[in-house]
């Protein structure tokens, strides 16, 4: 996506077909639990780690994906 020569147009038609459903899917499994599951697991260090190409790729939506972002804060503050 990123070495895309239609960089911009790829991004909106992604984010609007695809993104955006899969987004509100997992904030609303997510719900008001700390961590994906509840309880730490491999999977929120998979939602960390995409949390930052979601914050790249898409930082005109970056509230829609904040539940990703307070997991990976979780995440990172583990010792």
């Amino acid at each position: 996506m990123f070495y895309s020569p239609n960089y911009e147009t790829e991004r909106v038609r992604l984010y609007d077909s695809k993104v955006k459903n899969k987004i509100e899917e997992l904030n609303k499994f997510i719900g008001d639990k700390e961590y994906l599951l509840g309880y730490l697991t491999l999977a929120d260090f998979r939602i960390a780690e995409a949390s930052y190409y979601m914050e790249k790729l898409y930082n005109d939506h970056e509230e829609e994906f904040k539940k990703m972002v307070q997991i990976r804060k979780r995440v990172e503050g583990l010792p």
